[in-house]
């Protein structure tokens, strides 16, 4: 997104209180779905991730997942509308982290917090979960 767009993104947002709001929300949806690529590629922008510093990547992954995840999410409206999006994002940054160690325990802690289970469901996604465990490892190697 070009920055003068996620500046007046986040002027609104301030205007209206820190819940995103719909709009906040269908913007965020573009911007992800476009693109996907070496950066967190929504909210506050440019948010590029950092080559040797994996907890300050993972706070930023999962901060950003979470608005995505909440998105527009009541009582009222239980479907997590943009799980495609978040699910688009977490394969892009799962296929990074083989060659960018500093993102593996963000991945894995992204797919625990949001790919723990099948989407729209009860079943838990196993394939996920063992995933997200083999990331953990690669970033506890990562660390030492």
């Amino acid at each position: 997104p070009k920055p003068a767009a996620m500046a007046s993104v986040r002027a609104r947002q301030q205007s209206h209180g820190s819940r995103p709001k719909t709009w906040v929300a269908a913007a965020c949806a573009v911007s992800l779905v476009q693109l996907c690529s070496a950066q967190i590629t929504w909210g506050p922008a440019p948010m590029h991730l950092s080559e040797t510093d994996d907890f300050a990547n993972q706070q930023r992954l999962y901060d950003l997942l979470r608005q995505a995840y909440f998105a527009d999410y009541s009582a009222k409206n239980p479907e997590h509308r943009l799980m495609p999006a978040i699910e688009a994002e977490l394969a892009e940054f799962r296929q990074r982290a083989a060659s960018q160690p500093s993102l593996a325990l963000a991945v894995a802690m992204a797919k625990y917090h949001f790919a723990w289970y099948k989407q729209g469901g009860t079943e838990m996604d196993v394939e996920a979960v063992q995933d997200a465990a083999e990331l953990m490892s690669l970033s506890i190697q990562f660390s030492q």
